[in-house]
């Protein structure tokens, strides 16, 4: 079955609705990596800018993450999208593992299989 642009974006829309923290995080992953594919240093600049946003820095490790953001959006300002790229997506697929300990009983729409 075909979808229709409007009806991936109402899909999509109730998915996020739907979503879990660590879900939204995933996506922002999916955002800035379609964004880097398609070389939107701006949006990507914004998703980054979302993820930061998103860190809890009463945990060490979102030290870290800011570190990895922080360099991220120095290749997109430099242009560099395939070095953000490959750390974004990194990061997401590390990040599926913290998804599908939230739910482990949904095969996520996220392409997380269990």
């Amino acid at each position: 079955m075909n979808q229709t642009p409007d009806t991936k974006r109402i899909y999509k829309e109730q998915e996020i609705r739907s979503a879990t923290p660590a879900e939204l995080v995933a996506h922002l992953y999916d955002f800035g990596i379609e964004a880097c594919y398609r070389e939107d240093q701006q949006r990507l600049l914004d998703v980054l800018s979302q993820l930061v946003k998103s860190l809890n820095f009463d945990y060490d490790i979102s030290s870290e993450f800011y570190r990895l953001y922080d360099f991220c959006r120095q290749k997109a300002r430099e242009n560099q999208f395939e070095d953000a790229r490959m750390i974004l997506e990194d990061m997401r697929e590390a990040w599926a593992e913290v998804v599908k300990t939230q739910r482990p009983n949904r095969k996520a729409s996220l392409n997380l299989n269990a």
